[in-house]
């Protein structure tokens, strides 16, 4: 069977490069296209959605922004297990911190190379911490769409979604994410200590997760 995944804010395939999936499992990554100007994520999802075989069984599986962004998907696909690898599902699971910082205002005035190049408060609060991992990191960091970035950030300020998937879905979090801390709402499983960069750092233990879920 096939998993089709969605990486996070900026990320690409690499984000999920130290999993290891049964071998029945088929793991196809899902490269982001190029937003259009003012295109709603309920739009995006639909183009995304387009590179899905629906005509067979299918897992989905969504790292952080990519996790919202099928949370979309849902509306219209009806994968036979959807999984959210730190991310959340309702705009009330955002932090109130969060949603304080970046508003649409905040999100404009923000100096790009905050979130476009490497630096040490990009590594905290992914909680990265070894030299490999921080190397890990800022590759994708450097190699991510300024453009693409700054879109998915307003994609997430503007986040509605209010009801929880009718569909199944397994959710997997960190105590420790500082950027989605578990906040309204409690994860079928729980990573303890795990940071926003688990799917990295924690790799052997989401694998475990997910060899269990995808059966």
């Amino acid at each position: 069977m096939k998993a089709y995944f969605l990486s996070g804010l900026g990320a690409d395939y690499r984000a999920f490069q130290l999993l290891k999936l049964p071998p029945n499992i088929e793991v196809v990554h899902l490269a982001w296209l190029t937003p259009a100007k003012h295109e709603s994520l309920h739009s995006y999802a639909k183009r995304m959605a387009e590179k899905i075989n629906t005509d067979e069984p299918y897992y989905l599986v969504g790292l952080s922004f990519g996790g919202m962004l099928a949370t979309e998907m849902l509306a219209f696909l009806k994968p036979q297990k959807t999984f959210f690898i730190s991310s959340v599902l309702l705009r009330k699971e955002l932090p109130f911190y969060f949603k304080f910082w970046f508003t649409s205002i905040g999100a404009q005035l923000m100096p790009r190379a905050l979130i476009t190049k490497p630096n040490w408060l990009i590594h905290f609060i992914f909680g990265v911490t070894s030299n490999q991992e921080k190397q890990f990191l800022d590759t994708i960091v450097k190699e991510a769409n300024p453009e693409f970035v700054f879109w998915a950030i307003q994609q997430v300020l503007n986040f509605k979604q209010n009801q929880l998937p009718n569909a199944p879905y397994i959710r997997i979090h960190g105590t420790n994410d500082k950027i989605l801390p578990i906040h309204h709402f409690i994860p079928t499983y729980t990573i303890a200590n795990g940071s926003h960069f688990m799917v990295a750092n924690r790799a052997k233990e989401i694998s475990a997760i997910l060899a269990k879920e995808m059966r």
